[in-house]
């Protein structure tokens, strides 16, 4: 194992895809605002390069990273759990660009809703723009703002 800026960073290499995944030993926080904002703050510190790895791996299995780095309820557990395949592969890209761009996420307080003629829709707005320039001696100038807020509305079914 190697050392890097006091955290254990362990190589995980899918050689079918030539994917390098580094999974870097984290603190758990709830997931609410209070412990997302945490976990970027925590994210946000790390080199460049340890965030790109740490991106990559957020858009490779969203549903390990989020349970790696969050402190679920049993009620978000369970939604996180009936969430189709398709749909946590959409939110993987924008929440790892987001990431990579040290944007910001804004979770609120979870809806409270009362099965089976209610039901939650989750709705995720996104805000940003990228700007990528390469400059004629090789190198490139990249800048990237990003922001999701995600929203939780309760909804009657007909």
């Amino acid at each position: 194992m190697q050392a890097h800026n006091g955290f254990g960073i362990f190589i995980c290499i899918d050689c079918r895809r030539f994917l390098t995944q580094l999974i870097y030993t984290m603190t758990q926080q709830p997931f609410t605002q209070a412990g997302v904002q945490l976990k970027l703050q925590e994210l946000y510190a790390l080199p460049d390069a340890a965030l790109l790895a740490i991106s990559k791996s957020i858009s490779f299995d969203l549903t390990a990273w989020l349970s790696a780095n969050f402190i679920f309820t049993a009620d978000q557990k369970s939604y996180l759990d009936t969430v189709p395949e398709r749909v946590l592969v959409y939110w993987a890209g924008l929440i790892s660009s987001t990431v990579i761009s040290k944007g910001t996420i804004v979770v609120p307080k979870p809806v409270k809703y009362d099965p089976p003629r209610r039901t939650k829709e989750l709705t995720l707005e996104i805000n940003g723009e990228s700007v990528f320039m390469p400059l004629p001696n090789g190198n490139y100038s990249f800048s990237a703002l990003q922001t999701i807020n995600i929203d939780f509305r309760s909804i009657d079914l007909p």
